[in-house]
């Protein structure tokens, strides 16, 4: 939680604005981590995950930090047991890469559906499939193995396969040219060759019309559902 807060947090708050009063969902919340520091943002949290001994952990948890949050399970073969248009915004850490692609498909139209007209969806620490290395695993090579070759073996996405599936949604990085995020960077402290190579990634994203979440180890999307 505490790694959250001092880095996370300070993303977050630079694309989603205040979060007081808003209602927000973690997705594969796991511990809890991101859905304790949404909740001393000020918002109202929901948290799902498919595996019960972490929920029960995220409970201890947010029981410790002070904040109740609705934690819920929601298995592979569920939909998400949310109404129409529920938060105002939803997070993802870490989690979409360990989808298939046809869980994947469903799980971002159930984002579609909870999320109100205007809401937000911000996918973080998702290990990206461009790169030669998988940052969870750190096996080399692993991202550009088909699938069909060792199923089990952990593998990215990318940031196509999520923003493919939410036409008309507004890329926040891009609309800003990547200004928040290189600010959020630079507050958490960033060193000054680190800065420059995202300056670097950053340039090379604009020229071709996307965001630098797309090109890091791990993606980075801050998407606008259409009003």
């Amino acid at each position: 939680m505490d790694y959250v807060w001092k880095n996370d947090r300070l993303v977050i708050e630079a694309y989603a604005g205040s979060l007081a009063g808003k209602d927000a969902l973690e997705f594969g919340c796991n511990i809890g981590a991101t859905a304790i520091v949404l909740a001393h943002l000020g918002a109202d949290v929901t948290a799902v995950d498919r595996n019960p001994r972490r929920l029960a952990i995220a409970e201890a948890n947010a029981t410790q930090y002070g904040k109740p949050i609705q934690f819920r399970h929601v298995s592979d073969t569920d939909a998400l047991p949310f109404a129409d248009g529920s938060f105002d915004i939803i997070t993802c850490c870490s989690v979409l890469e360990y989808m298939p692609p046809d869980l994947l498909k469903r799980r971002l139209a159930d984002f579609d559906k909870a999320l109100r007209p205007g809401g937000l969806l911000l996918v973080t620490a998702t290990s990206n499939r461009l790169m030669p290395r998988e940052v969870h695993s750190g096996r080399w090579l692993a991202n550009y193995l088909p699938r069909k070759f060792k199923p089990s073996l952990q593998r990215g996405t990318t940031a196509w396969r999520i923003t493919g599936q939410l036409p008309g949604y507004r890329d926040l990085a891009r609309d800003d040219a990547g200004y928040y995020f290189l600010r959020a960077k630079r507050k958490i402290g960033a060193g000054g060759a680190t800065m420059t190579l995202l300056r670097v990634i950053n340039t090379a994203a604009t020229v071709v019309g996307l965001s630098i979440g797309y090109f890091l180890p791990s993606i980075f999307l801050a998407l606008r559902k259409p009003e």
